[in-house]
């Protein structure tokens, strides 16, 4: 194969790569600069202990623009409980 053949081979490959991170934020405040930079090299990430409520979970649609977020709120049976521990 020519040496133009292999470059455009090559760069299919690239396109194909799908870029996965996972990080545990340990709350958004804490976490949420990473989260960023994360964001500018990857192509899906999943986030763990965001410790968002159910209502403050459009908070993770500003860290990054180019993102669409999909999220739940581990602490939604807590939320709605009367004493809030922890």
């Amino acid at each position: 194969m020519s040496e133009i053949g292999n470059s455009n081979k090559q760069r299919m490959a690239d396109n194909l790569r799908l870029k996965v991170a996972t990080y545990n934020m340990h709350g958004l405040n804490q976490g949420s600069a990473f989260v960023e930079y994360l964001c500018e090299d990857h192509d899906v990430i999943f986030l763990q202990e965001h410790w968002l409520a159910p209502f403050d979970l459009s908070r993770l649609d500003s860290i990054c623009s180019k993102m669409i977020c999909f999220a739940t709120s581990a602490v939604d049976s807590k939320i709605s409980s009367v004493l809030l521990e922890g």
